[in-house]
């Protein structure tokens, strides 16, 4: 997750305990827990524990044996990046001049005309996103000096992080695999190759030095971190996110990219940087927006401990934030702040719009590390929120105190710090240790003093403070309220909050199942069809009755001539009627494709009206024409039936392909031989259905509350459920995450945008009333809420919707094909006894010249026989 510079004060800060971890850009880290309400998906890096937790357990007996089978998590540390011989190209600098990346530019290599397209200024962040080139700046160059500090310093603070938080242990070494990218889909979008390597995504979007032997020998660990010192971003300290996970969505390799200048770095030992190090490696075990919204419990159910609810502050501004509703977070929240009353939930960061979602709001918990407070207190409230994840089992020992809005009551978090309350809880032994945090008034923070009731420091006089003095006490002895009481043995006992007593049933999320894309009984109906025709043609009763060698050809050709006829009549004219009522059908259909359609109905009928004149006309060179374009008719239904066929069998890849590229897996498939035999010529239509079907559910289920938000956003901007990315990573994570974001279905389906079609509106109301499974209504109700999981559901809805009328059609082509060929045959024999009927009715001199130049024939065929044998008694001699 991203740390910023701060971007609401005008003064560094004076602590050494104040570290930059401040507004800004916000970005998802690549935490994967997503798993479908019915149906799980392959692992993508899967790791054997000592202990995989059966799915349904006493709660009690399964919190000892979750104690009892965990161990304070172990960390490896990988400075391979730091090493030009090592680090993937343009991902560092280590001269200054030479060629940087940002993100995946439109080229693969560096301008050629030499001028860079990224620029160091505000754009920069912006740029990053988007991918540009730029050049080295010498404050970018990682030199030996830089390389050894960086490594110091991360290894100093890491050496307190196995303090915070448990897991299970994996069995023998840490191994990951070699695939391709999860996100091959953006990566092919945008040009780029994705071959199978070790952890892909790692190498090949997080630009992290990958050592193959991580994915043969692995490492005696539970997780990796990786430090990256890309070129650094206006006003960016550095970014924390994930590159792997195992099956149950944990992280196993983390990514902290330190964009601080390099002069900075080095020039600041481990204290002064303890917080922005913990800060992004918190963000890379799972504080994010995404890891929470889908976090799971041991039996595989979301938790649904996010809920997005309006806010309005004191100041009258409004906003939709995302509240913790249930989970340990959200319980030791409302112990820490005392609230008694009507408890709406704990929110996460709404303000400023970079750092929605993703990080706790400044206003309400200022002294938490995972906070833009500039402090690097852990928490107990944090270690909650890590253990509401199902991965980690916090050590509340290790909770470091906080006192920002302690005891400050319901309203001090419903109004984000504009009303709060005296509660007086504290004894103090002076009224020096009644004046808050010292950090509070060693900056100034404009945005503090604007939106809270008391600004940035609530206890700088007595009146906001809670200070009595005690009556008769001239010590300066007294109360003080809990916020405020620095320094007092009650406070720093108090605030810390004790740890949770109950037995969570949200621990430790289950290893999923894998998936396999069975196949539906549907998938048959074709090839019965097929059966049953051939039937017809080879049982001889059967065939003589609908295809007699008589005169009632003639009447079945001339029956099912008019029958074709009639039908194509009465479906121009729906179509005409379409085009001439145009105004009810244009938000269902364009004019275009009405037109095109009456077109191929208006040449049926005719060609059929055709066929029953020279039937009925008795016209033999028109009948063996129909014949044979009937024939051609009837094959070409053919090919389209095994097309149709092999596609309703495909049907169930584009649940797969969504299931795939949402979760990050590989779905097992059935008959992979045959799969992949006609899987790249299926692959464009398919990623055609699938980006229609991701289209039509962006449209008709976007939640309308979105788009009336009082957020302020740019002209072309539109409002999303959840928070920006920030490094490219994590963008594309947010990305796949979050239906809401514009870049959705082009990085699911890997379909461009330009190519995916606008559906028209109407499909949106015959999607609700054709679909008894789906209702568009509780579609939007939910779009923020369950994200990707809806998308499937919806996926899954219209796949077996589809299937109905496939499977109506399939049976309906079948028939078709059985009335074609019969038709065929009919107008053959007809053709054929009229041929015949020519021939006999010919006069007797035509029927003389016929038979002599039929003995000429003859005798010329005699004559050239015998003088080929005359020739090999020759060759023979």
């Amino acid at each position: 997750m991203l740390t910023m510079l701060p971007l609401f004060s005008t003064a560094r800060p004076s602590l050494a305990s104040e570290r930059r971890h401040s507004a800004g850009p916000s970005m998802l880290p690549l935490i994967s827990q997503l798993q479908h309400l019915e149906r799980n998906a392959q692992p993508v890096h899967e790791q054997r524990y000592a202990s995989d937790p059966p799915p349904r357990r006493e709660l009690q007996s399964a919190a000892a044996e979750e104690t009892a089978t965990t161990q304070p998590i172990r960390y490896h540390l990988d400075f391979r990046s730091l090493y030009e011989e090592h680090a993937p190209r343009y991902s560092a600098c280590f001269r200054a001049g030479d060629w940087f990346r940002w993100g995946l530019p439109g080229s693969q290599a560096p301008p050629a005309d030499g001028t860079p397209t990224c620029s160091r200024g505000e754009e920069s962040t912006r740029q990053a996103s988007e991918g540009c080139w730029g050049r080295c700046l010498a404050s970018d160059v990682i030199t030996p000096a830089v390389r050894e500090h960086m490594a110091s310093v991360v290894e100093e603070v890491v050496r307190a992080m196995p303090k915070y938080l448990a897991v299970r242990p994996v069995v023998g070494n840490l191994v990951f695999n070699v695939a391709p990218s999860r996100y091959e889909h953006v990566l092919k979008l945008k040009g780029y190759d994705t071959p199978s390597e070790c952890s892909a995504d790692c190498a090949q979007i997080s630009n992290v030095a990958v050592e193959p032997s991580m994915c043969t020998d692995g490492v005696a660990a539970d997780v990796v971190v990786s430090i990256t010192k890309p070129p650094g971003l206006a006003g960016l300290a550095g970014t924390g996110g994930s590159c792997a996970a195992d099956q149950a969505g944990r992280p196993l390799w983390l990514v902290f990219a330190w964009h601080s200048p390099v002069d900075e770095i080095i020039s600041h030992d481990a204290a002064y940087h303890y917080g922005l190090v913990v800060h992004e490696l918190l963000h890379g075990l799972g504080f994010s927006h995404t890891s929470f919204q889908y976090a799971r419990d041991a039996s595989g159910a979301r938790k649904n401990m996010l809920e997005l609810k309006r806010v309005t502050d004191s100041d009258g501004a409004s906003d939709d934030v995302w509240h913790f509703t249930q989970g340990r977070a959200h319980n030791l929240a409302r112990e820490y702040f005392g609230c008694t009353g009507t408890w709406e939930g704990l929110p996460l960061m709404g303000l400023p719009e970079a750092g929605r979602a993703s990080h706790w709001e400044t206003r309400i918990m200022r002294d938490d590390v995972m906070a833009y407070g500039f402090q690097d207190a852990v928490s107990a409230i944090t270690l909650g929120a890590m253990e509401d994840l199902g991965h980690y089992r916090a050590n509340y020992s290790a909770a470091e105190c906080i006192i920002w809005g302690y005891r400050q009551g319901c309203a001090f978090v419903t109004t984000r710090c504009g009303v709060g309350r005296h509660d007086r809880s504290i004894e103090v032994a002076s009224r020096a240790q009644c004046r808050g945090d010292p950090a509070w008034a060693a900056r100034s923070d404009a945005y503090l003093n604007s939106k809270c009731e008391h600004g940035q420091n609530p206890c700088a006089d007595e009146s906001t403070s809670g200070y009595t003095p005690s009556t008769g006490d001239s010590s300066g002895a007294g109360l003080c309220d809990a916020q405020c009481a620095y320094g007092a043995s009650q406070g720093d006992s108090a605030c810390a909050v004790t740890s949770p007593t109950d037995d969570d049933p949200f621990l430790f999320s289950s290893t999923v199942a894998k998936y396999t894309n069975d196949l539906s009984w549907t998938v048959w109906l074709i090839p019965a069809c097929c059966a049953g025709l051939l039937a017809l043609v080879i049982l001889r009763r059967i065939r003589r009755a609908i295809c007699p060698a008589d005169e009632r050809a003639r009447t079945i050709a001339l029956t099912l001539g008019c029958f074709v006829s009639l039908v194509s009549l009465v479906v121009c004219g729906i179509f005409v009627r379409a085009l001439l009522q145009y105004d009810v059908y244009a938000p269902f259909v364009a004019r275009d494709s009405i037109f095109t359609c009456l077109c191929g109905s208006g040449a049926i009928c005719v060609m059929a009206l055709l066929f029953v004149w020279g039937v009925y006309r008795r016209r033999a060179c028109v009948c063996i024409s129909a014949f044979w374009t009937i024939l051609a008719i009837t094959v070409l239904l053919v090919l389209m039936s095994c097309f149709m066929y092999y596609s309703l069998w495909k049907m169930d890849d584009v649940r797969a392909e969504s299931i795939s590229a949402v979760r990050g897996t590989r779905v097992t498939r059935v008959m992979k031989t045959l799969d992949d035999l006609f899987s790249r010529e299926l692959a464009v239509p398919l990623a055609a259905v699938q980006a229609t079907l991701c289209s039509a559910y962006t449209m008709c289920c976007r939640d309308p509350s979105l788009d009336v938000s009082s957020v302020a956003l740019s002209a072309d901007q539109k409002r999303t459920c959840g928070a920006q990315g920030d490094g490219l990573l994590a963008d594309l994570e947010a990305e796949v995450q979050d239906p809401s974001s514009p870049d959705f279905c082009p990085y699911i389906t890997g379909v461009p945008a330009e190519r995916i079609n606008s559906l028209p509106p109407g499909v949106c109301t015959l999607i609700d009333q054709e679909v008894d499974t789906f209702s568009i209504a509780k579609c939007q109700a939910e779009f923020c809420s369950s994200g990707v999981d809806e998308y499937l559901v919806f996926v899954d809805a219209m796949i077996a919707h589809s299937r109905l009328y496939t499977t109506m059609f399939a049976v309906g082509m079948g028939i078709t094909l059985v009335l074609n060929l019969i038709w065929a045959v009919n107008i053959r024999f007809v053709g054929k006894r009229l041929c015949n009927k020519q021939q006999n009715d010919a006069s007797p001199d035509e029927q003389s010249e016929n038979k002599a130049a039929r003995n000429e024939d003859s005798g010329a065929k005699r004559a050239r026989a015998a003088g080929k044998e005359s020739l090999g008694r020759q060759v023979r001699v």
